[in-house]
């Protein structure tokens, strides 16, 4: 689907949307792209982070992904790319995120 080899980056992360044909990517260079799987094409780019993108987790229309610059951005997908909650507080990288079963 995506091949950023040419952009000097690679996919470090991969995570589906529950409500969509939406996949978002995280990248080694701290971006979040969301892939349209059925069009086949990039329809946006979130450059938040300053680093690796090791983990993503959707909830509806929230993704969140998380770095190895130890912060989690939250972000509403159908607002403006510059809008977006900093989770700060970790120490090391951010390995893992998963929204609990009732979607809290």
């Amino acid at each position: 689907l995506c091949d950023l080899s040419c952009e000097g980056d690679t996919v470090t992360s991969v995570g589906w949307s529950d409500r969509t044909n939406v996949l978002a990517v995280g990248t080694n260079r701290g971006c979040v792209q969301l892939w349209d799987t059925q069009a086949q094409k990039r329809t946006a780019i979130f450059e938040s982070h300053e680093s690796r993108v090791g983990a993503l987790a959707w909830n509806s229309d929230l993704l969140c992904s998380g770095s190895r610059d130890r912060f989690i951005i939250q972000r509403d997908i159908r607002t403006p790319p510059h809008q977006f909650r900093k989770l700060t507080g970790h120490k090391q990288e951010v390995c893992g995120l998963k929204w609990s079963p009732d979607r809290q």
